[in-house]
């Protein structure tokens, strides 16, 4: 993490699991998220003078079978593509909000949210895209 006004860098950095590949703020910058080479998923606490530090969170529940991550715009959830098919929003200030729905037999390659959070699209291995509301109620093609 850096100072977006002077470019220092702010605390110490953190050790992933591995190559990282998605990264984003999530719950107003409180979290930050990550998918790594290895397709798990952690997220790091987001201190107020900008450092990191591991933070237990209900995206290591999600295992190795991430093959994508996208925070919405409010950071109140992340979705999470799987290679099983499945698209997984993770509530993260209410994980009881937390939900799947299963598109295909091939892995989920993009996951995107509408800048007002109220749509959520994603991309098969297959060519395929499908559009859910944000609670992943089905909505038809994109």
């Amino acid at each position: 993490v850096w100072d977006r006004a002077t470019g220092a860098p702010q605390g110490s950095a953190v050790a992933a699991d591995g190559a990282v590949t998605h990264l984003g703020f999530a719950l107003g910058g409180k979290l930050l998220v990550a998918r790594t080479a290895g397709g798990s998923a952690g997220g790091w606490a987001v201190a107020a003078a900008g450092g990191l530090a591991p933070a237990p969170d209900p995206l290591r529940a999600l295992g190795t079978d991430v093959r994508c991550l996208v925070a919405a715009a409010d950071g109140a959830a992340v979705y999470a593509g799987t290679a099983g098919g499945a698209v997984r929003r993770i509530g993260l200030a209410d994980p009881g909000r937390s939900r799947a729905v299963q598109l295909h037999d091939g892995a989920v390659e993009a996951v995107a949210v509408s800048a007002d959070g109220r749509w959520v699209a994603a991309a098969t291995a297959d060519g395929r895209v499908r559009r859910f509301d944000a609670e992943l109620a089905p909505a038809g093609p994109a």
